[in-house]
């Protein structure tokens, strides 16, 4: 009985340090209070760099239009014809169409006393002085150098005078008369100094290479010119046939206009 008794006391005491030895290993294996985890001394926050902060942004390239064969030209053009000579400006903001501002020239003097009327000479003084300044546009119908040209010029002088007189003395019977006496017959024929105009030509206003070639073949309307006779002496009745000549050169409204052009592009 007593050997029972001692060994249920053994047994008693050996599973109570088991269970000590237990709480004891278990209680190290807890996690610690909060308190106990926060550090004594505050710790210095660290910026983490990320991915956008290391490599760097770079704006997009802007896209590259491509060169086309419309973009705008200028060019100067030297011309001359039966209108006169003169200069040009032009700009093809494309190839179906240009803009020009012309000016061009045309004195011209005559001066003949040789000329042989009733047995005596006579003589003409002839002078025509055209000077104008156009603005134009040139339309390229197929996008080739065939033009339709139109446009206004204006006319700074476009008068044609003639002065007739005789040169040596006029026989009458058995009067002679010198020419002081007899006096001159002096026409003067001048158009509107607005004038439309419209034309036909080869040729680009502005070369697609460095010099090009054209001609232009056209027409100003200028209407019926004014005309004005100037006669003295004896030739003073002369002057009565004023309204006479106007009515027969009312036909002659439109000047005609045929020029040759040397072009130049400069941008």
């Amino acid at each position: 009985m007593k050997r029972l008794l001692f060994s249920s006391l053994a047994l008693i005491a050996v599973a109570t340090s088991v269970q000590a030895q237990t709480d004891s290993t278990l209680q190290s294996l807890a996690p610690a209070p909060a308190d106990t985890l926060l550090p004594t001394e505050p710790v210095a926050t660290r910026a983490v760099a990320t991915e956008e902060e290391i490599l760097p942004v770079l704006p997009p390239e802007p896209a590259k239009q491509p060169r086309s064969s419309g973009n705008a030209k200028h060019g100067l053009g030297i011309n001359f014809g039966l209108n006169g000579a003169g200069v040009d400006y032009a700009y093809m903001p494309g190839e179906m169409l240009a803009f020009r501002g012309r000016f061009q020239t045309l004195p011209f003097t005559l001066n003949i006393d040789d000329l042989e009327f009733s047995e005596t000479y006579v003589g003409v003084d002839g002078s025509l002085n055209f000077t104008n300044l156009d603005l134009l546009v040139d339309f390229y119908p197929f996008k080739s150098s065939f033009k339709i040209v139109g446009g206004l010029g204006y006319f700074f002088n476009n008068r044609i005078t003639s002065k007739g007189f005789f040169v040596d003395d006029l026989q009458l019977g058995e009067l002679v008369v010198e020419p002081n006496d007899i006096g001159y017959v002096e026409i003067q024929s001048e158009w509107a100094k607005l004038a439309p105009y419209f034309g036909l030509g080869f040729g680009k206003a502005v070369p697609n290479s460095r010099i090009g070639f054209g001609f232009e073949l056209g027409t100003y309307y200028g209407g019926s010119p004014d005309v004005t006779i100037i006669a003295t002496d004896m030739l003073s009745e002369t002057s009565q046939e004023e309204a006479e000549l106007e009515e027969n050169l009312k036909d002659y409204a439109w000047i005609p206009y045929l020029n040759f052009r040397l072009s130049i592009r400069i941008i």
